[in-house]
C-alpha cells in the first residue's frame, strides 16, 4: 500500500510540462506561484486564517489550508501582507509520514525534479539541526533546486519527542515552491 501511495504521490506531485522552464509551471494542490488565493478561497476565509510571518515588519503573511488535498495533509501559502489580491509567493505541501519513509520519498521526488528541470542548480544540504529546536535534537534533511526564477525545496523533518509534544509538530515531508522575491526576502529580512 505504501508503494502505491508513493507512486501516486510522485505521479501527481507536480503538475508540470515534460520539461518545466518557469517556476509557475509547478503546482501543489492545483495552485501555482503567481496565482491569486482569491481564485481558490474567499477573502473572508483568507483574512480569518492568515498569520504574520515571524518578522518585525510583517512583510509576508501565511495562509494555512487543511481542506482535502489527497496528497497533502496541509498546504501553506505565503503572500505579501499588503497585497489585496493575495498573489501566492510561496506554496508548500506537507505530508505527515515517518522519517524513514520520508527520506525514501525525498530521493524519488528529487529524481523527478532533476528530470523535469535539468537546468536547475541542485544543492543537497544534507541533514542539519532544525533551527527551531535549541536542544538540537530535531533534524531536517534538505535538497534545494534553484531555477533562477525561484526555489523548489524538498525537506524531511524529524522532530524530537519534546518538540512534538510541546508544539505538536509532526515528522514528515515538505515540498515548497518559492518565487525569487520571496526567497531573497527569506535570506535577508525574514528573521
Amino acid at each position: 500500500m505504501k508503494k502505491i501511495f508513493f507512486v501516486l504521490l510522485l505521479s501527481i506531485l507536480f503538475s508540470a510540462n515534460a520539461y518545466a522552464d518557469d517556476i509557475s509551471d509547478f503546482q501543489i494542490g492545483g495552485m501555482s506561484i503567481g496565482d491569486s488565493l482569491l481564485d481558490y478561497f474567499s477573502d473572508k476565509n483568507i483574512k480569518k486564517k492568515s498569520i504574520n510571518w515571524n518578522n518585525k515588519n510583517k512583510t509576508y503573511k501565511q495562509f494555512l489550508s487543511t481542506k482535502s488535498y489527497n496528497l497533502y495533509d496541509t498546504v501553506v501559502f505565503s503572500y505579501l501582507g499588503k497585497d489585496k489580491n493575495y498573489i501566492i509567493q510561496e506554496i508548500a505541501g506537507r505530508k505527515n509520514i515517518d522519517i524513514k519513509s520520508c527520506i525514501k520519498l525525498q530521493l524519488e521526488i528529487v529524481k523527478q525534479i532533476e528530470k523535469l528541470i535539468p537546468s536547475a542548480k541542485k544543492n543537497d544540504l544534507g541533514t542539519r539541526n532544525y533551527r527551531g529546536d535549541k536542544s538540537k535534537k530535531s533534524k531536517i534533511t534538505i535538497v534545494n533546486f534553484n531555477t533562477g526564477q525561484g526555489l523548489i525545496q524538498v525537506g524531511c523533518y524529524d522532530f524530537s519527542d519534546k518538540i512534538t509534544k510541546e508544539r505538536k509538530f509532526i515528522d514528515g515531508i515538505n515540498v515548497s515552491i518559492g518565487s525569487k522575491q520571496f526567497m531573497e526576502w527569506q535570506k535577508s529580512g525574514a528573521f
